[in-house]
């Protein structure tokens, strides 16, 4: 092909055209050269004379002010005048300086006429250098100033004439540069002018060549070209071909082949893009007829929130027909206020790209066309079409689930209380007749006894733990964290287990070398992972066995790990070891007992502590269950301590269901309270108004009047308002939660069955913190409603000093003495940090400090403070326990 193309025209022409520019350039690269040549040698030449001229010119008007007035001549007769020899000394100085200036002119390069005036100067200022030295002399020798005067006369004519000739010289020199620099500048001009007529008569040659190449050459034959494609008909069936011209040259032969070929991949291109277009219209008619029987709503909308298509299940999810909403914004599907911050959340993730619902998914509501709402899912996808912006939202109605799961709730509530409650009292019962409390029992009958109790006992754990599984599902499980030492919580764990361990001949070993370790958690939830992960190393462990606890440092937290020398679990069952209702295998199940459930409860329970939970296994050697949890940071643990009580005090019991009442009032008795019975919430008020109790159990599932109705009527009665209560029912996590955290006064919610031992912890608790004497407490706090709550709380125990401000605080501490001080570290004027300096006295010892703030305490704060609590992670009980806590530390009872 390319030794074809030599020989042809185009070809031909297009290196006439070549060789033609490249002339032309030459040209005007050395024509260039030449003239910029000249023109610098010429602004050299200007740029030298010009500098010299402006020198001279600068020189002479220096020297006229030398020797003139002001200078060489005026202050040589002043001298004579006034006989001041600072005239004479300006004098010597004009003519030094006049000196100068003339060797700096001769330098420039002068003129014969220059260099004579120049000489005629010199010679006036000798001439002034033998008068000053003649009249110093006279003037010495006590001639007058006119005497003087006339014996030392100098002609400055010379140098005035000087002077002048100097001055025309200069523009004289400055004359001949510029009749010099118009000629070269002419000669210069003459020849660029030439120099462009000859490039432009080239280039004119070249046009006319180059034009009349383009006409008869080049642009005929493809005019005859042109012509030939316009009869080609694309719309035929197969495309005309191209005819062949060799009468018209090489080019249009060549040209004419490559329209052919051309053509043939027109017509290949056409016939694959109509299969195309028929595939096309095929996957669109599958996807309409998908689209329009999918059971879910499928909407798109652009980046404003313009619908732009909605589906068949859409129109009957929200009752718009299609073209109703299309063209319209997605919130005319929300009900208020969703309608009115819809726009607000598209611009928010438009400007931080920070998604809400896009990609996650949530539950919301929608509104139907007439005005109805309901419950629905939403799944948000972000996709890109044409490089535009759009969103598509997958609808489904979940009314229907949403009952389901109301309906299961109730039911899960309503089993758990009438399971609970009998349960309650036959646990305890059983408890009560196993412990000897109520006397002897013959051998035969202590075993059935044991036997009822050790299977109630398996029964009350798979109640709470389907009730668990059920409050992690809906996310309900609440957790009361605070600051816990893992030493004493798996001594405690380990003391708890111990009987379960002697059930299967196991025993517990616990080794750790750390004296201190600690972490941010729910006491009682870790102590359920802990009695899980013991319990079934025992079951699995040989009789005689040993489990063995230990407690390491691990990465940025701590490792608790429980190891047995079991079977070890199988490798096939190692991925379902933490799901719902898992065991090895059925026959363990049987054999040792269990629901299945504690490793997913188990689970939960740790990630919801930021911990993690694994295994290590090896099949006949044993398995080692581990917990990793996070150490805390800069908290001190704040430690009570409850002593027996001396004294007898009288406890309302406030029970409906007689058997759990009669078990309450043994419990109590046993324990040295004196108590009273009401069975629902009209006998607890009557009792209330004539006898004044010192604390109150209550069920919350009383008849008539409910437990939460009665307690918040308790606390509206000044007379009630500071009644310590525990709160004792089926439903007590539940109560606690709906009433949000306003229950003053509660000590404790304990769920049925009844925990004896936390029962009378919690007695024991409120009633030994009381003191006789009321203490001073500074509360620093800039909220007035956390003031006037901590005021409520402490009512009675108490006088409250408020202090909003940093400065307020201070002056009041160093004007005053308080036994406590609640502290909010953040203050509008200050940090509260600033106020601990001031509770370290000379006089007295160190004010303790309950620090009470939205922010923890971290580092050299916490060494110096008594307990951190943190707002919105405290509940009021745990706030007012540890207020009085402190209280009965600083001024025990008397």
């Amino acid at each position: 092909m390319t030794g074809t193309l030599k020989g042809l025209t185009i070809n031909r022409l297009g290196k006439g055209l070549i060789l033609s520019l490249a002339l032309v350039g030459i040209i005007t690269i050395f024509t260039n050269l030449f003239m910029v040549r000249e023109v610098e040698k010429l602004s050299s030449s200007w740029a030298n004379n010009e500098q010299s001229i402006v020198q001279k010119q600068a020189y002479l008007s220096v020297l006229r002010g030398a020797i003139g007035y002001g200078g060489m001549i005026h202050n040589f007769k002043n001298y004579l005048l006034r006989q001041d020899k600072r005239y004479l000394l300006d004098t010597h100085r004009s003519m030094l300086e006049i000196k100068i200036i003339i060797s700096g002119y001769r330098l420039l390069g002068v003129s014969s006429e220059e260099d004579a005036a120049l000489g005629d100067l010199e010679n006036v200022v000798k001439e002034y250098g033998v008068a000053i030295a003649l009249a110093e002399l006279l003037l010495d020798s006590s001639f007058s100033i006119l005497e003087t005067d006339s014996q030392v006369y100098v002609d400055d004519g010379p140098a005035v004439r000087a002077l002048l000739r100097l001055t025309d010289a200069v523009a004289t020199l400055r004359q001949v540069k510029t009749n010099v620099d118009s000629g070269q500048i002419h000669s210069l001009a003459n020849t660029i002018n030439s120099v462009t007529i000859g490039i432009g008569l080239l280039l004119i040659i070249m046009i006319v060549s180059l034009t009349w190449f383009l006409r008869f050459r080049l642009l005929n034959p493809l005019g005859k070209l042109s012509t030939a494609f316009d009869q080609v008909d694309p719309s035929a069936p197969g495309l005309t071909r191209l005819p062949s011209a060799g009468n018209q040259g090489d080019e249009l032969d060549m040209v004419a082949n490559a329209g052919n070929r051309f053509l043939d991949s027109i017509e290949n291109h056409v016939n694959e893009r109509l299969y195309a277009e028929k595939a096309l219209r095929d996957r669109e008619q599958r996807m309409g007829t998908i689209l329009s029987n999918v059971v879910d709503g499928i909407i798109t909308i652009d980046n404003k929130g313009t619908i732009e298509t909605f589906n068949p299940a859409s129109e009957r999810l929200f009752g718009y027909r299609a073209d109703e909403v299309i063209g319209k914004n997605i919130k005319c599907l929300m009900p208020q206020p969703y309608r009115d911050k819809h726009d607000g959340y598209l611009q928010n993730y438009h400007d931080t790209n920070e998604a809400k619902i896009i990609g996650i998914g949530r539950e919301v509501i929608g509104q139907r066309k007439d005005g109805s709402t309901f419950p629905m899912d939403l799944a948000v996808g972000e996709m890109e079409v044409s490089g535009i912006q759009m969103f598509t939202g997958i609808v489904r109605d979940i009314t229907d689930r949403q009952q389901a799961e109301m309906m299961k709730t109730e039911f899960v509530s309503t089993v758990s209380h009438e399971l609970r409650t009998p349960l309650t009292s036959i646990k305890g019962s059983l408890g009560l007749v196993q412990s000897g409390a109520l006397g002897e029992l013959p051998d035969k009958l202590k075993s059935m006894i044991s036997i009822a109790y050790t299977n109630c006992d398996r029964l009350v754990r798979l109640i709470n733990d389907i009730l668990d599984i059920e409050k992690i599902a809906a996310g309900k499980m609440d957790f009361h964290m605070r600051p816990i030492n893992l030493v004493p919580l798996l001594e405690q764990a380990m003391e708890a287990n111990k009987g379960y361990g002697e059930e299967h001949d196991v025993s517990f070993y616990f080794s750790s070398d750390l004296p201190e370790a600690m972490v941010e958690g729910d006491h009682d939830r870790l102590m359920q992972v802990l009695a899980n992960l013991m319990s079934n190393a025992a079951k699995f462990s040989p009789i005689g066995g040993n489990v063995r606890i230990t407690l390491s440092k691990h990465d940025a937290g701590f490792r608790v790990a429980v190891a047995d020398k079991g079977p070890g679990i199988p490798e096939e069952f190692r991925n379902k070891i933490f799901g719902k209702f898992h065991q090895a295998d059925s026959s363990d199940t049987r054999q040792k007992g269990g629901t299945g459930l504690g490793l997913n409860i188990s689970k939960a329970i740790v990630e919801r502590h930021d911990g993690i939970i694994g295994f290590e296994s090896k099949a006949g050697q044993g398995s080692t269950f581990f917990v990793d949890l996070p150490e805390l940071q800069g908290n001190t643990v704040f430690h009570s301590r409850v002593s027996r009580l001396p004294l007898k005090y009288h406890v309302l019991i406030c029970e409906d269901d007689p058997d759990n009442a009669t078990l309450l009032e043994l419990l109590l008795k046993q324990d040295g309270f004196t108590t009273d019975i009401a069975r629902n919430a009209a006998e607890a008020e009557e009792f209330l108004g004539r006898t004044a109790y010192d604390a109150m159990t209550l069920d919350l599932c009383l008849p008539g009047k409910d437990g939460i109705t009665l307690l918040r009527e308790l606390r509206e009665n000044p007379k009630t308002r500071d009644l310590p209560v525990i709160v004792i029912s089926a439903t007590a996590t539940e109560g606690a939660a709906d009433l949000n955290g306003d229950a003053i006064g509660v000590i404790d919610w304990l769920d049925k069955p009844i925990d004896q031992n936390r029962l009378s912890a919690g007695l024991r608790r409120i009633l030994t913190s009381s003191t006789e004497d009321k203490v001073r407490i500074l509360h620093v706090e800039d909220d007035p409603d956390v003031l006037q709550v901590v005021s409520a709380l402490v009512d009675g125990d108490a006088d409250i000093v408020p202090a909003k401000t940093l400065s307020m605080a201070k002056s009041l501490l160093l004007g005053e003495a308080f036994d406590l001080v609640i502290l909010d570290l953040m203050l509008p004027d200050g940090d509260g940090e600033e106020l601990l300096a001031l509770l370290k006295r000379e006089d007295h010892k160190p004010t303790p400090v309950i620090v009470f703030s939205a922010r923890d305490a971290f580092g050299q704060t916490a060494e110096n403070i008594k307990a951190t609590l943190v707002k919105s992670k405290t509940s009021n009980e745990f706030l007012l326990a540890t207020i009085r806590a402190s209280i009965k530390a600083e001024k025990p009872p008397k």
